[in-house]
């Protein structure tokens, strides 16, 4: 084996006590600590050159926005619109006058028709449902997101008008055609449209009964619809009657 250190030579203390390969290994893994320490430092720098650049950058961005806002408070305000005179031009005159005074009025004043109007062409759907035992009224609520929607198209002034309301309503139920159409999907998001289920025992056969005994096929409809059965609801038809009297 040949002589690695010189008997003269000393090693330090974590190397004393092991094999030519243990030292060799211990330099080696020293050597790739110096390594990556010096790898470290250089990351550190870099990090810490990046942050002073963020920072100043950001320092540059508030003084920035501060001149600015400060520039802006220097600013005069504007200077008034000069009015003209009705002797020089008589339209620009009242033009100005009317954008001034009375068109804030008359924009609040539309808005407030707009409301009535909608509401107007939703009774008017109601009173429909009451002689054609349909449900557009519930169909105009469900769809009232939609309906506003389509009303951003309309010129303001139209929509004082119910029937503008009704022209919208009317053509979203036409979009809507394919889903009402459809049973799976009317039964899901339009459940109210289908009819009512009664646990109650079916109408039988009244010829021989007197007509306060009985219901008209009118009502024998509505109380399928309630979901009452046709003795009960006879039951509350006479009790009504006997108030009324």
């Amino acid at each position: 084996m040949p002589n690695w250190f010189k008997k003269e030579e000393k090693l330090p203390p974590e190397l004393e006590g092991k094999t030519p390969e243990q030292v060799a290994a211990s330099l080696k893994e020293a050597e790739d600590l110096k390594t990556r320490l010096a790898t470290l430092e250089a990351e550190r720098t870099t990090e810490k050159n990046l942050v002073e650049t963020m920072k100043n950058d950001f320092n540059a961005t508030k003084t920035r926005l501060q001149e600015l806002e400060a520039n802006a408070k220097k600013q005069p305000p504007p200077p008034p619109v000069e009015k003209v005179g009705f002797v020089e031009d008589g339209d620009q005159a009242f033009t100005q006058r009317f954008n001034e005074q009375v068109a804030p009025t008359t924009a609040i004043a539309v808005t407030a028709a707009q409301q009535v109007a909608r509401m107007s062409a939703e009774n008017h759907l109601s009173s429909l449902d009451s002689q054609n035992n349909t449900m557009d009224a519930r169909l105009f609520r469900a769809w009232a997101q939609d309906i506003d929607g389509e009303a951003k198209k309309y010129n303001p002034t139209q929509l004082i008008q119910p029937q503008s309301w009704l022209s919208i309503f009317y053509f979203i139920k036409g979009i809507r055609a394919e889903e009402l159409a459809n049973p799976e999907i009317r039964k899901k998001k339009y459940s109210f449209l289908e009819p009512a289920r009664s646990n109650g025992t079916p109408p039988t056969n009244n010829d021989n009964k007197p007509a306060n005994e009985q219901l008209t096929p009118e009502e024998l409809r509505v109380a399928n619809r309630m979901g009452v059965s046709p003795e009960n609801y006879l039951k509350r038809k006479k009790s009504m009657q006997f108030v009324n009297a």
